[in-house]
């Protein structure tokens, strides 16, 4: 039985990389896809993060001419990056670094023109 799991896997190994190493559209979506949809997700706390001080210092900026808070007001202290980091992570937990970046339809526009890209590049 062990064998012929190993033997299935290496079998698909083989079928992967076949389709892989074929200069197509679809072998250059496949890798672009995936690549993408994980760029994006390890850049969400960054951009989440960048948002938040957007956010804060134009909230500060309003909010000197008015005395309304509300509830995404900045933190107290300063807007520096690590206090908005401190402040999600104390208000919201680890999740709000990552709200809505984890959908990979996302990531698709952006694979089809990396494999766009890699098509024209070889007419180029």
């Amino acid at each position: 039985s062990s064998s012929s799991s190993s033997s299935s896997s290496s079998s698909f190994l083989r079928l992967l990389r076949s389709f892989l190493s074929q200069d197509s559209f679809l072998a250059s979506f496949a890798i672009a896809w995936p690549t993408t949809f994980l760029a994006g997700i390890v850049s969400a706390p960054l951009d989440h993060v960048r948002r938040r001080k957007m956010m804060y210092s134009s909230s500060s900026s309003s909010s000197s001419s008015s005395s309304s808070s509300s509830s995404t007001s900045s933190p107290k202290s300063s807007t520096s990056s690590w206090s908005i980091i401190r402040t999600m992570m104390e208000r919201e937990g680890p999740g709000s670094f990552f709200k809505a970046s984890a959908s990979p339809l996302r990531a698709l526009p952006g694979a089809v023109l990396l494999a766009l890209y890699d098509k024209l590049h070889t007419y180029l």
